[in-house]
């Protein structure tokens, strides 16, 4: 098994998951080839415990794994005791690169390469979506036409100047903004009202670079173990990103949405160039659209192939499935097939939470806490109980 792990990891931004804005081919052609878990949400959100939660279930799907990490604090964690071996790769310096070769993940997959070619199942854990944005700007192409000024020649005819001419208020004309970033540091911040929106943007493009990155590599993974067929490839993420939604931008940056919770998990087959070579049977595109803990990862990678196909497995409704989520020891949230709530603060608010439809609601923009207040009421007692 070929398994990837990403601290950070959005699916808003997986073209495979609906993103227009970001194009990853890789892994649309394993969701294409596999199974697609569209709403797995993370029992707590704490990267970390997440990984405890894996590796402290009853199931056998993460042992024998030789893990991959730049994340050193796994050595102290002893749920890692279950790993068969725990190789660490430094961190390169923190700049943005001028190649794939020169990032980090990079350097993880140079050492996942080798683990692969000696026949070993292979895990490999990153978070430098969290740490280190370090992949080369030109894996996200730019229009040309997005760093035109397209305004006009003659400053007479613009929009501000003839409202000046009127005796009209003109607000303050804001900086430029590039609409792809520079930066290595991944950000943490709130977008203001008074902010230019191209931001948002700005930093969905960087992230999205990001990702075209994995991306790449998950190519190069694939074709390094391309004899190895029947042997999935599994990639999944430890947390989620914000990238706009409630004016946030950043891993656990603002108030916690399901943004923060919500994350990929795609299990799928490498590609064969030979057109007469059998694949898996499991090995066509199937949508699990029910709502599913991040817990149950492990349960499922250790279930019989055909299971991913299955479709009392993918398409029976599952009304009654939730999921509770976990911050600094107490429950803040609850997600369920058709509803996300999310408690507040005691200090912030009055209101014991925010209500959120789902899935219409996929960016949590219209609390309707005050409309059902019967269902609020019911997901708060699950989170105090």
């Amino acid at each position: 098994m070929l398994l990837l792990t990403f601290e950070g990891f959005s699916p808003a931004a997986l073209s495979c998951y609906g993103s227009s804005w970001n194009r990853t081919e890789t892994m649309d052609a394993l969701a294409a080839s596999g199974t697609t878990w569209d709403r797995v949400i993370t029992s707590t959100t704490a990267p970390l415990a997440q990984l405890d939660r894996w590796l402290s279930a009853p199931n056998p799907a993460f042992e024998g794994l030789s893990l991959v990490t730049d994340d050193e604090r796994l050595a102290e964690r002893s749920s890692m005791e279950r790993v068969s071996e725990l190789i660490h790769v430094p961190n390169r310096e923190a700049m943005v690169a001028d190649s794939i070769e020169e990032t980090t993940l990079a350097a993880l997959a140079a050492v996942a390469s080798e683990q692969l070619v000696a026949g070993r199942d292979v895990w490999l854990h990153s978070r430098f979506l969290t740490r280190c944005w370090d992949a080369p700007r030109y894996l996200f192409p730019i229009d040309f036409f997005d760093d035109l000024d397209d305004g006009p020649l003659d400053p007479s005819e613009t929009i501000e100047e003839e409202m000046r001419s009127h005796g009209q208020p003109v607000a303050p004309q804001s900086e430029h903004v590039a609409a792809i970033l520079e930066g290595w540091q991944p950000p943490d911040c709130t977008i203001a009202n008074e902010d230019d929106p191209d931001w948002i943007m700005a930093w969905m493009r960087t992230y999205g670079c990001q990702i075209r990155l994995i991306d790449a590599v998950v190519q190069l993974l694939c074709d390094v173990s391309a004899d190895r067929i029947n042997e999935p490839v599994v990639i999944a993420g430890t947390s989620g990103f914000a990238l706009g939604q409630n004016n946030a931008i950043g891993h656990r940056s603002g108030a916690i949405r399901s943004c923060h919770l919500h994350v990929p998990f795609l299990v799928g087959h490498r590609q064969q160039e030979d057109p007469t070579t059998s694949s898996p049977d499991w090995a066509m595109g199937v949508r699990n659209r029910n709502v599913m803990t991040a817990d149950q990862i492990g349960n499922i990678l250790t279930q019989s192939d055909d299971n991913f196909v299955q479709p009392d497995a993918w398409a029976a409704t599952q009304e009654d499935q939730s999921v509770i989520t976990d911050h600094a020891g107490t429950r803040i949230a609850a997600t369920t097939d058709r509803w996300f709530y999310v408690a507040n603060p005691s200090d912030e608010s009055t209101v014991d939470g925010s209500l959120y439809l789902k899935p219409d609601d996929a960016c949590d923009i219209n609390d309707v806490a005050r409309l059902r207040p019967e269902t609020a009421d019911t997901m708060q007692a699950w989170l105090t109980d």
